[in-house]
């Protein structure tokens, strides 16, 4: 019973190590030897722990090789789902801003913006930054795109105050939140959204 429970999840382990075995095509004599050695010195068992050290290892390609899959097939699948959605929901996305580099809050704003799910808006409260170019860049951004919403901050009063700023932006019903420094991968959204239609 016990390894019965388990098979759907080692048939996934398999299936990974497989698909890198397949990916890594560099190395696959290679690693072919060293699946038919495993094979041969350890049974089964070792076979198993060679195949999933072939799943642990990152061929350079893995992540180009992610991104064509994802824009190949995952892309329009998304798409098409969010064209299906009936009633879409707005999400607010907070996020507190502080001396943040130009180049790291340019590209956290653009990951929003690239969103695949529409129906969003930014929420920004800046904790009084010393940096001017910290509002400029905001200001350019909520001047252009009408879903940004912005609140400066004359003084830093920390995080948290600057989280509830955000917060007090917000119009949709329901609210993520965001780093500063950190960047939204174009389906995020998406799925947020997806799992409250699913809870509904």
């Amino acid at each position: 019973m016990h390894s019965v429970r388990h098979f759907p999840r080692k048939l996934t382990l398999l299936a990974r190590s497989l698909r890198q075995l397949s990916y890594d095509r560099a190395n696959l004599r290679a690693n072919l030897t060293k699946l038919q050695r495993a094979w041969s010195d350890g049974g089964l068992r070792s076979l198993k722990a060679a195949l999933l050290g072939l799943s642990a290892g990152i061929s350079p390609n893995s992540w180009n090789e992610h991104r064509l899959e994802f824009t190949r097939s995952v892309r329009p699948q998304l798409i098409e789902s969010i064209r299906a959605l009936s009633s879409p929901v707005t999400i607010s996305v907070l996020v507190p801003t502080y001396n943040t580099s130009e180049d790291m809050l340019k590209a956290m704003m653009r990951s929003v913006q690239d969103q695949l799910y529409p129906h969003w808006e930014l929420c920004i409260a800046d904790d009084g930054s010393s940096q001017p170019h910290v509002a400029a860049v905001l200001q350019d951004f909520a001047r252009k795109d009408k879903r940004i919403k912005l609140h400066l901050g004359q003084q830093n009063h920390g995080v948290s105050h600057a989280s509830n700023c955000a917060l007090a932006l917000a119009s949709g019903p329901f609210v993520v939140l965001l780093d500063h420094d950190d960047l939204l991968e174009e389906q995020a959204l998406f799925r947020v959204a997806e799992s409250i239609a699913q809870d509904d």
